[in-house]
């Protein structure tokens, strides 16, 4: 979707650090060689989502035979078992945003498909995205398999190539339709900042490019619209694959529902600090204490980290922190943490809080 006039990228064209991230494992954190790397500020959001489910792949669905739970270890997945998880990963979410059953992938190739003329001027990169028809997942699988090396070149069109697929499998209308418009104020997927909106996570994660993170739908019958008429606000419709957690919850600006906060799997992304990342739990989170891993594709990890959380360590007796107390120095990730267990503690294991 193209900004408005006059913000900070007017050209209508994707910011210069989506048109150069691709889809790349790290080789920096030998206990990480699941995680992403991000280059530069903005596509954190689209990282963030493709990486929740390659974790899905790795840990808990096993995208290939020899794949995690079939002998490598998740931590340090041999190359194929990255591809395949990638793949499988991004054929998901090119699927679950299809319409009627029809689904497109978008890959970026030499030679331009489109040329100038009065309502498309070239960017470098769109007018080389060739569209495919898939008619099935399988469909789907097979061109992304067939593309997946050119997904995952560091300083490619990685990123755009899934964000691209996804809307158009969802459709523009479509997209359009499932975003709120509240007093003639429509919204994009991505913002003013050049950063991925709520509304491309959310079409990554549950296929819709819907604004909010509540469940179902909310009617405001105030006339917020100027009109007498209702005003629908849309969240997520469903229990999620995959889940999202933010520190905007903690500090209450709004509520993550059970949707998106209790997914299938227990994989999260984050946002905080205006940044996507990633939290995940391994073994699940059924127990009185559990392990949450940490990754971050912007921060240069070398180390992995870990949480370990005691989830009903606070008590009516025993509080926990007031998030509002910046003197108590409160890691924003133990308070996205305590947005979803509101009564536990987080261990740092030695890794130096993020603060």
């Amino acid at each position: 979707m193209p900004s408005r006039a006059g913000e900070p990228w007017s050209d209508k064209e994707p910011p210069a650090a989506w048109k150069q991230q691709g889809l790349t494992f790290t080789d920096d954190c030998p206990d990480c060689g699941y995680g992403l790397v991000q280059h530069g500020g903005g596509p954190c959001g689209v990282l963030a989502a493709v990486q929740v489910h390659v974790l899905d792949e790795l840990v808990f669905r096993a995208a290939s035979p020899g794949g995690a739970k079939g002998g490598s270890d998740w931590r340090a997945p041999a190359p194929r078992d990255l591809e395949a998880a990638l793949v499988e990963a991004v054929s998901r979410i090119i699927w679950r945003a299809s319409t009627g059953g029809k689904a497109k992938v978008c890959a970026v190739e030499g030679k331009p498909f489109v040329d100038r003329s009065s309502t498309y001027a070239p960017d470098g990169l769109t007018e080389h995205v060739r569209v495919w028809d898939a008619e099935s997942l399988d469909d789907v699988r097979s061109l992304v398999a067939y593309y997946a090396r050119d997904l995952a070149q560091p300083r490619g069109a990685g990123v755009l190539s899934v964000l691209y697929s996804a809307l158009l499998s969802r459709t523009l209308r479509g997209a359009r339709d499932d975003m709120d418009e509240v007093a003639g104020e429509r919204r994009f997927l991505v913002d003013r900042h050049g950063y991925a909106s709520q509304e491309a996570v959310n079409l990554l994660l549950v296929g819709k490019a819907v604004t909010n993170v509540f469940d179902g739908e909310r009617r405001l019958e105030d006339d917020v619209a100027g009109t007498s008429d209702a005003v629908v606000l849309r969240g997520i419709p469903s229990k999620c694959d995959l889940g999202f957690l933010t520190l905007h919850e903690a500090y209450g600006y709004y509520t993550v529902g059970a949707h998106l906060k209790a997914p299938r799997s227990p994989c999260w992304v984050v946002y905080s600090e205006s940044h996507y990342s990633v939290l995940f739990a391994p073994d699940g989170v059924d127990g009185a204490t559990f392990d949450l891993f940490y990754w971050d594709g912007l921060a240069g990890q070398d180390e992995r980290i870990k949480l370990t959380v005691a989830r009903d360590h606070y008590d009516h007796v025993r509080k926990p922190p007031d998030p509002n107390d910046d003197r108590a120095l409160i890691p924003p990730l133990d308070l996205v943490v305590r947005s979803k267990w509101p009564n536990a503690a987080v261990d740092w294991n030695d890794t130096e809080p993020i603060l």
